[in-house]
């Protein structure tokens, strides 16, 4: 099943957006939005809201849609006398996927991350993964000098992918957590809904949340869905219940998270708009990590939240996987859900006017 509007993931996901460094890609989105017929507005943070009102005679259900721009990368913290440069992780990644990495600093200027040869290394150092400061990234420089003449302190190195297709289903692409999401939301916004949508496209998530933050502080919905990229471990040598998710079995419904306890009449209603649409759905199992969910629940007197996810293998890599036909399947999801939701019995029961009535009741 292809992704109707593929090109468009694919540009997103090829930009650079390290958490905290996210201009290109909110560019790139208001552009679009503009390209729609709705206004962008930016706040200080840098989150990128627009807002659709419903269709002709729709609801007035207020649906909040939050989708996080930024991708890990390397925070510049040092510059050697050799011309070297080392860095901090700007969000998680796992050092094991560093060496012989190809980066691309301010959005031009190519490096490969290095660390002592092999043949170099001592047999303990051999039986262990190294620290981050072992690493450096080699730009061509021979001296500090000539290093600084194209890199400061606070520049973010992004790691460079490409966008492919393995097999007749899959995609690669960097940064699809969360240019997916991104990539869904647009197509939303870009379509008559049928109640009230206010799409937030969110900064800084990787490094805390902190755009969600800022978010949750101005804007009060009758209910908040996060859409993210979220971990598929159906791998080789992978155990059954330690797969959290699996590629081709449909999008995600969250449980719990580090962050965020989900609504059991959340969850239920996203099971039910899935068995009536007949959309294949997943639990992720597994608790670890968590988003923008986290921020949004808590806000003000508290939000209605629930997260829905592209299950993607090698998450907070450069060479992201994940299914069209689980994108196509995501997207039909929330469709979905936002139709129950502007029904007139299910926009009273999850209304703000409701919030708290029927807590527990499923």
């Amino acid at each position: 099943m292809p992704i109707e509007n593929e090109r468009l993931l694919e540009t997103l996901s090829s930009l650079d957006g390290v958490a905290g460094q996210e201009k290109t890609v909110g560019e790139a989105i208001a552009a679009r939005l503009r390209e729609i017929g709705l206004q962008p507005e930016t706040d200080r943070m840098g989150n990128i809201t627009a807002r659709r009102e419903p269709a002709a005679g729709g609801s007035p259900f207020h649906a909040l849609l939050c989708a996080h721009m930024d991708e890990v990368g390397l925070l510049i913290t040092e510059i050697t006398a050799d011309g070297y440069l080392k860095f901090s992780p700007a969000g998680g990644i796992d050092n094991a996927v560093l060496p012989a990495k190809w980066v691309r600093i301010g959005g031009e200027l190519p490096g490969v991350v290095g660390i002592k040869a092999i043949h170099l290394q001592k047999m303990d150092e051999r039986k262990k993964l190294p620290e981050t400061d072992a690493f450096y990234i080699d730009i061509g420089a021979a001296s500090r000098e000539e290093a600084e003449k194209q890199v400061k302190l606070g520049d973010m190195a992004c790691l460079v992918g490409g966008w492919h297709e393995l097999g007749a289903d899959l995609v690669m692409g960097k940064a699809l957590d969360d240019r997916a999401g991104c990539a869904l939301l647009l197509e939303l916004l870009a379509a008559e809904q049928p109640c009230r949508l206010t799409g937030v496209f969110t900064a800084q998530e990787e490094i805390g949340l902190r755009g969600a933050q800022v978010l949750a502080n101005r804007i009060q919905a009758d209910l908040v869905v996060v859409l993210e990229a979220t971990a598929a471990a159906d791998v080789l040598e992978t155990e059954a219940e330690e797969t959290v998710t699996c590629l081709g079995r449909g999008p995600v419904c969250s449980l719990m998270d580090a962050g965020t306890i989900y609504p059991p009449e959340l969850i239920k209603l996203i099971t039910d708009c899935a068995r009536t649409a007949e959309i294949p759905l997943q639990y992720r199992r597994g608790a670890a990590g968590a988003n923008d969910a986290g921020a949004l629940q808590t806000a003000g007197a508290g939000q209605r939240v629930i997260t829905l996810s592209l299950p993607c293998r090698y998450i907070h890599t450069m060479r992201s996987v994940a299914s069209r036909t689980d994108y196509a399947n995501w997207k039909k999801l929330v469709i979905n859900l936002l139709e129950r939701l502007s029904s007139p019995e299910e926009s009273a029961r999850f209304s703000r006017e409701t919030s708290g009535k029927d807590a527990g009741k499923q």
